[in-house]
């Protein structure tokens, strides 16, 4: 019967899959970002990360939730910033006190903070005091993962902001207390959540490496260029000893190409980890230059990613590979929404290279 090639995927469904892969991720790392700046009480910063992921994918919850949840901080902030001057300007300093401190709670850096402070500083001295409660509590709660911290900066920050707090408050300097104790229970904060998700990543890096070792990760090899079976008809009379027929030479088996691949998608995930482009180009070497581009811009805007990828199978036919992953990236100590991704690897010259990234 008549054989139907098997359909190559054009340059342009390799292009298709790249595009998107390389999408998705910018995607994810924009609304991890986003989150951040959140936490830390950027809104504008928030608002325009996640404004840049709904243009990339405008079908992001994620994204929206973010930017939604920042539009309506900062709109809060910046009402109770009018409330506490329009209060400080109509004399009525009680309403002015109230509405600054919700003004410290949510941003301890707004402009109106500086104008208003020492004015109004004979009423903060209940602010203050609690301000010190949440900025010790917060310190409690740090306190359990300090010793595990891989970077101590945001501890040694969030410290001073406490010893400089407590010599205001002995001072009688009251606004500028609470302002300083409330920047170090926000210190406190940053420094528990880095750490945590330091400790977390660790875990999951440790877990990767464990399912990665070959005892324990399922593969399947296949190999479709082994030469056929050779049938020797008996003509030998009974009881004759054969010699051992030869097999003609052939492709080595797929067994024996398998380090190598794992190897490139090592070599992948360090290139990305090290913002590597040379190494990224040696293991893909099909890279356009607009995807070189949208690359290096990516790893402009990201301080640390660990690549966390779990090999699932390597089917090998021939001089193609084509790999399966599970795949959750940590992004500056934020791990982003697992993923299944496909990598297609051609060999040439006896050396594998990744020819395009899918994902399932």
């Amino acid at each position: 019967g008549r054989v139907m090639p098997t359909a190559t995927p054009t340059p342009t469904d390799v292009n298709a899959e790249q595009v998107g892969a390389l999408k998705e991720a910018l995607v994810g790392n924009q609304v991890e970002l986003a989150r951040v700046d959140l936490e830390n009480k950027d809104y504008k910063a928030a608002i325009g990360r996640a404004e840049r992921a709904l243009a990339l994918d405008p079908s992001s919850a994620e994204a929206r939730q973010v930017r939604d949840q920042a539009q309506r901080t900062a709109a809060e902030l910046d009402a109770v910033a009018l409330e506490a001057k329009h209060a400080f300007d109509a004399g009525d300093t009680d309403q002015a006190t109230r509405a600054l401190a919700r003004v410290l709670a949510l941003d301890p850096h707004h402009p109106v903070a500086g104008e208003l402070t020492a004015a109004l500083n004979v009423h903060f001295r209940k602010q203050a005091e609690d301000a010190r409660r949440m900025a010790d509590d917060a310190r409690r709660d740090a306190d359990a993962l300090r010793a595990s911290a891989t970077d101590g900066s945001g501890f040694a920050q969030a410290d001073r902001a406490a010893r400089e707090a407590s010599t205001l408050l002995q001072k009688g300097e009251f606004a500028v207390a609470t302002q300083k104790f409330l920047e170090s229970r926000d210190g406190y904060e940053r420094a528990r959540r880095a750490a945590d998700a330091a400790a977390r990543a660790a875990a999951a890096a440790a877990a990767a490496a464990r399912a990665a070792a070959p005892a324990s990760v399922p593969t399947t090899l296949v190999s479709r260029n082994l030469p056929p079976p050779i049938t020797i008809p008996p003509v030998n009379p009974p009881g004759a000893t054969l010699p051992a027929p030869t097999l003609p030479g052939g492709p080595p088996l797929a067994s024996a190409q398998e380090p190598a691949i794992r190897k490139v998608i090592t070599d992948y995930g360090r290139a990305i980890e090290g913002k590597d482009i040379a190494l990224f180009k040696a293991v893909k070497p099909n890279l356009t230059p607009d995807e070189e581009k949208r690359l290096q811009e990516n790893f402009k805007m990201i301080k640390s990613q660990q690549v966390g990828i779990a090999i699932q199978a390597v089917q090998v036919e021939g001089t193609q590979a084509t790999v399966k992953v599970s795949r959750q990236d940590t992004i500056n100590g934020n791990k982003i929404k697992p993923i299944q991704q496909v990598f297609r690897l051609a060999q040439s010259g006896g050396a594998w290279s990744i020819q395009s990234i899918g994902v399932q």
